[in-house]
């Protein structure tokens, strides 16, 4: 398995991914719950705004970069999961965005430059997360979504991030909407950086928002500047295995895999994550052996001492990509909850032209009048009939 073919080859991140596997830190929001800081002094009255503490209290975030750079973890994640725009404005300092990413990437790089060696570089990942609001469900407008990244994007670059992270993404839409607003910006600094997508699949086995993992890879192919795809959040890696076997067949650049420290079960009203370390670092270590995962890290409930295990165990047998088997999945098309192949194995890729308004005047007179039961209902009749795609338009002249 090489690196994947993007222009920005000369990326120290990825060469470092040339020949072994890459370790990230662990939580940083579980982390910092072990601190006991104060909402009105540290917090500046901003309850739950952790990214507010790069400003307050750059000693904290520094400390819990320092504790996973001695662990023996490679790159750290910026303290900027939560500083774009709509979330920042949901707390009245919208303002600050451009400088508390820039902020928290320099907080980080400072951490790495003490544990960097030319044996072993350290790097600072800009970390990007879903926001409050999806615009699948109608919360936001991808146009809205792709301001509020841009900026984001802006303030991280300016901090000299070495790689970019979307993720605990969970709808293809605020996936989309931040891909744009990051090759936006980049083309705008004539800059590259890579950039690294990780989502989260539910217990229910898709997106919170029923994406499959055949859409995912669908949708995000397409995207030259993504190097990496993979998991983290809402589940252990026991819950993982069989999306990352999909991903080790079928996506064609590199796999992460950053899972929680097991599934959360409540102990005394609080959550807790029941996983060692020891049986952590076993089950990252499977994905490495057996599906050739080349990008390991922890979320929620993994501690110092998860990751320490988990850069020991690839120190003993040696952090090197293992090869996997590629099933390519030729030309594809997605909706929002699953793939299509446009090269059918029985017959021809049948694709339905009645929901739209050139192909149908049904549809035409439905959507004049705004009727969505019934044009989605003649959705339906397509699909009964055998068809594999839905050729869906809106427009017409005049309107």
């Amino acid at each position: 398995m090489g690196l994947p073919k993007i222009a920005n080859m000369t990326s120290p991140f990825l060469q470092a991914l040339k020949n072994r596997v890459l370790v990230l830190d662990g939580a940083m929001g579980t982390t910092i719950h072990t601190y006991p800081l104060d909402v009105n002094k540290d917090y500046d009255g901003l309850e739950n705004c952790s990214e507010v503490l790069c400003r307050t209290r750059p000693d904290v975030i520094g400390q819990i970069h320092e504790g996973f750079l001695a662990a023996g973890c490679d790159a750290v994640e910026s303290n900027t999961f939560g500083s774009n725009k709509l979330v920042l404005n949901e707390f009245g300092i919208a303002a600050e965005t451009f400088d508390l990413n820039k902020r928290a990437v320099e907080i980080a790089r400072a951490a790495c430059l003490k544990y960097s060696s030319p044996e072993k570089p350290r790097f600072v990942i800009g970390s990007m997360g879903p926001g409050t609001r999806l615009p699948t469900l109608g919360h936001t407008t991808f146009d809205v979504l792709v301001d509020s990244y841009r900026e984001q994007v802006r303030g991280l670059l300016a901090g000299g991030v070495d790689a970019l992270l979307l993720e605990t993404q969970q709808d293809l839409l605020t996936i989309k909407a931040a891909l744009n607003a990051i090759m936006e910006v980049m083309h705008e600094q004539s800059t590259q950086v890579p950039v690294m997508v990780q989502v989260t699949i539910e217990t229910t086995g898709t997106m919170l928002v029923g994406s499959d993992m055949s859409a995912v890879v669908a949708a995000i192919e397409p995207y030259a500047c993504v190097v990496s795809l993979g998991l983290n959040c809402a589940t252990g890696p026991a819950e993982m295995g069989e999306h990352i076997q999909y991903l080790s067949h079928h996506w064609p650049r590199l796999i992460s895999v950053v899972p929680n420290a097991g599934l959360p079960i409540i102990v005394e009203g609080q959550a807790a994550y029941p996983l060692t370390a020891h049986d952590f670092a076993l089950s990252l270590m499977r994905f490495v052996n057996e599906y050739g995962v080349n990008i390991v890290g922890g979320c929620c409930g993994s501690s110092y001492e998860h990751l320490r295990a988990v850069t020991d165990a690839l120190a003993q047998q040696g952090a090197h990509v293992r090869p996997r088997e590629m099933v390519p999945l030729g030309a594809q098309v997605s909706s929002l909850y699953t793939a299509e192949d446009i090269r059918q194995e029985t017959s021809y890729l049948i694709v339905a032209e009645r929901t739209n308004p050139n192909g149908s005047r049904q549809f035409n007179r439905l959507l004049e009048v705004g009727d969505f039961d019934a044009m989605v209902s003649m959705a339906k009749d397509e699909i009964h009939d055998g068809s594999h795609v839905l050729d869906v338009s809106v427009d017409f002249v005049g309107r």
